[in-house]
């Protein structure tokens, strides 16, 4: 019986890998997008509306996507593993925060103006 693998420590990995990737390449477009606007002069107006919307939807895929995925890992796996799901489920949450909170720091920073 010692020599049977468990199929739970098997599976773990392998799950938490589809559970934070979504959530990881969400925040990485979020950043990615917020760091344009650096490239826009100062005190300049901006509307980055289609900036807002690609967010929105990358971030609505991570939590319908990686949400779930990490929801499970959370009740399924032990441990370490279990952390790490943990830590998936507020990646997936987090993309449009990221997005927000660092546009939010840049247009300060650079003087720019969020036109209506």
């Amino acid at each position: 019986m010692s020599d049977q693998k468990d199929p739970k420590g098997a599976a773990c990995p392998v799950l938490l890998c589809f559970g934070l990737a979504p959530g990881i390449v969400g925040i990485g477009v979020s950043v990615f997008l917020a760091l344009q606007l650096v490239s826009i002069p100062p005190g300049s107006s901006i509307r980055p509306m289609w900036d807002s919307a690609v967010v929105g939807m990358v971030s609505l895929f991570a939590l319908l996507v990686g949400g779930p995925i990490c929801l499970f890992a959370t009740f399924y796996c032990d441990g370490r593993w279990k952390v790490l799901a943990i830590i998936g489920i507020v990646l997936t949450l987090s993309p449009m925060g990221v997005y927000d909170t660092l546009s939010n720091v840049i247009a300060d920073q650079r003087g720019l103006i969020f036109a209506e």
